[in-house]
């Protein structure tokens, strides 16, 4: 408090004990020591009151203890249990639990890693990854500001996301890792990778690369085979030994039969091989008749062209051509897409026929649209011409039926520049996507559909889609979710089929150890999606004709169920709604691939890497006493105090105003008794 408020206190304190003094004791000519009394209890009645109105203010000092934080993460991969590990996690963890020095040192927090980084609730090892950059990502996210080493209890082995031992984690904290398993080198023979194209066209050759790693210091043979079906369609012989560890393999083969064609590589095995889990590898490769042909006509060079190619490209059953307008109108009829980029007056000779014709279009409009020639040339929307543009961020609307759109993030994606002004549609439509401004929603369309007669249109109001490739790589460490996104817009306006109301959503074929997710969408009479239908799937196995039936799930998107953990082979599904007898089938193959059973023994050289960059140490299961006296002695984690100061103002001082009713009480019921009232 300052000099001013304590003088105020004090002249405050004076005058209560002047007015009750002169009350109680001055002006009474009996005094008697109940007049004493009465006289301190109404001045600290007074002096309370005064307090209150005054209200000084006073800092309050407390002091917090903050112990560092020890994190304790736990691979709970499947090649954990492969390698049989589970008991000598066990052990370790109870060392570290029992650890009652290190326990009153550190707040210790277990946590695991494998598909995810989450709180270690139980072990199951049945994560079918290994992704050490989850547990980096996730460990920084929750301790970026506080103390806390993190000890790593795991084989090694990574299978998935980026490799993690040359980037250091935010305030270069430690990493221990402690070493679980066998890391002795043992002779062996591995496929380690197959590279292939995932489609191919029918009666063309098509390329394999295998690569194929020895490990071992004698010298050996062994003769790679790649299969199809009980046929062997490539062989050769290999040599290995100490220096000659690793062969490079290109085999040529020819796509002779339509559908999905399972393959299936082997290299080995040696006489004294303990691992065998890693000398095969099987693929699949779906053969297709022709390739989807879509033109994009531009007069002008722009960034979205290339990035449009890029992503209608990804997938090898679509092949796209660059044209100008002029090139275009002799090769009209070689297409089944035809997308038009910011047409201008250089488009004018084909407009007309292409909206009159039976043509499938995409018309991508931007600031040097000439939206008079276009109003004039086609009947389908009408835009409202103002010469004014403006920038609209994405807003995905989850309704939208012709396709499933997948969770894209669409809302971090940066602004499409449009014309600003309304547009109104001829024709049915489905809004994908509607612009919105500082993420409040406009109502108005940026990405639509239509369909008339047998045609499909689509329309995207905005010029930069090559800042939403970018910014879906930033997103999601790929180009794959944008590239997907568009895809389906493609598939589905270069497609000549109705609308369906049952719309299903799946891969040709996926690897055993993938996730195995079926989505689909439903919709009543009225092409409105419809959240209450009852879904379901029958999957039968078409080897063991063994038959399945699962509920689709709804979710935020539309239907899904999860069939992850299918053992190899092809099956047949079928999806209906039962109560309006609509059905859609299809056919997908489970690849029988588990990446975490390709190891025969820990990885202790890339542990060690990864300690030696985070500034720790490398420990394993008998030194787990030495790492725990390590930490116990290391000063660089401490308890931390904390000085706490707060302000308070004294009328948050409850116990002033039991004191005031107190006093007041103490004195009306002296005066009461003494015959005073």
């Amino acid at each position: 408090m300052d000099f001013t408020t304590i003088t105020v206190l004090i002249l405050s304190f004076v005058a209560a004990l002047f007015i009750a003094l002169f009350q109680y004791v001055i002006k009474v000519k009996d005094r008697g020591p109940k007049q004493w009394v009465l006289a301190f209890l109404r001045s600290m009645t007074l002096f309370c009151v005064v307090l209150l109105i005054i209200n000084p203010k006073f800092e309050q000092v407390s002091y917090s203890n903050k112990k560092p934080k020890l994190v304790v993460a736990v691979d709970n991969s499947a090649s954990m249990r492969h390698l049989n590990l589970q008991t000598e996690v066990s052990q370790v963890l109870g060392e570290i639990r029992k650890a009652a020095q290190l326990n009153s040192k550190f707040d210790i927090e277990y946590f695991k890693f494998g598909n995810n980084f989450t709180r270690l609730d139980s072990l199951g090892f049945d994560d079918n990854k290994t992704d050490f950059s989850s547990l980096i990502n996730g460990y920084d996210d929750i301790f970026e500001e506080s103390i806390a080493p993190l000890l790593v209890l795991s084989d090694g082995n990574q299978t998935f996301g980026a490799d993690v031992r040359f980037s250091l984690l935010n305030g270069n904290k430690s990493i221990y890792p402690i070493v679980l398993g066998d890391t002795t080198s043992y002779e062996d023979l591995a496929v380690s990778r197959v590279n292939h194209n995932r489609y191919v066209y029918h009666k063309n050759k098509f390329e394999i690369e295998i690569l194929v790693n020895y490990s071992g210091k004698l010298s050996q043979s062994a003769q790679l085979k790649i299969s199809n079906g009980n046929s062997v369609v490539f062989s050769q012989n290999l040599d290995f030994n100490s220096t000659n560890t690793s062969e490079i393999i290109t085999a040529v083969l020819t796509a002779n039969t339509l559908g999905i064609q399972n393959y299936s590589v082997e290299i080995g095995p040696l006489s004294n091989e303990k691992n065998e889990a890693n000398n095969s590898k099987e693929f699949a490769i779906e053969v297709i008749d022709q390739k989807t042909k879509v033109a994009i006509v531009y007069n002008r060079p722009h960034p979205d062209i290339g990035a449009l190619k890029k992503a209608i490209t990804s997938n090898d059953q679509r092949e796209v051509s660059l044209l100008s307008p002029k090139d275009f109108s002799s090769r009209m009829n070689e297409f089944q897409l035809v997308v038009l980029y910011q047409p201008d007056i250089s488009f004018n000779a084909i407009l007309e026929p292409l909206f009159e014709g039976t043509f499938n279009t995409w018309v991508i409009s931007g600031p040097t649209t000439d939206w008079d020639l276009l109003n004039d040339n086609q009947n389908l929307y009408d835009q409202e011409i103002t010469y004014q543009e403006e920038l609209y961020q994405p807003y995905l609307n989850t309704a939208f039926g012709p396709f499933i759109i997948s969770d894209t993030q669409l809302e971090d994606f940066p602004p499409l520049r449009s014309e600003f002004g309304t547009i109104s549609f001829n024709s049915s439509v489905e809004t994908a996507i509607y612009k919105s401004v500082n993420g409040n929603p406009t109502g108005f369309p940026m990405l639509s559909t239509m369909e008339l007669n047998e045609e499909k249109h689509g329309l995207l109001l905005g010029e930069g889609l090559w800042r939403w490739r970018a910014q879906s790589y930033l997103g999601f460490g790929s180009f794959e979710n944008f590239d997907t996104f568009i895809g389906k817009l493609v598939q589905y306006l270069s497609s000549n089929k109705r609308r369906q109301r049952l719309i299903v959503d799946y891969e040709s074929f996926y690897n055993s150890s993938d996730e195995i997710l079926i989505k689909a969408q439903f919709f009543n009479e009225s092409y409105e999606i419809d959240n209450t239908a009852n879904l379901s799937i029958s999957i039968k196995n078409s080897e063991t004709n063994n038959i399945r039936e699962l509920p689709l799930l709804y979710a935020e998107d539309g239907y899904q169920v999860d069939l992850s953990g299918l053992e190899s082979g092809t099956y047949e599904f079928s999806v209906s709604n039962k109560k309006d007898r609509i059905s859609q089938t299809g056919v997908f193959t489970v690849i029988a691939f588990n990446i975490e059973q390709q190891y025969l023994r820990s990885n202790y050289s890339y542990l060690s890497a990864l300690a030696t960059n985070q500034l720790g140490l490398t420990y394993d299961s008998d030194t787990i006493n030495e790492l725990i006296s390590n930490l116990n002695e290391d000063g660089n984690f401490v308890t931390i105090q904390k000085e706490i100061r707060e302000t308070k103002a004294l009328i948050d001082w409850y116990y002033l105003l039991a004191l005031i009713a107190i006093a007041v009480s103490l004195e009306w019921f002296i005066r009461k008794y003494n015959g005073l009232i």
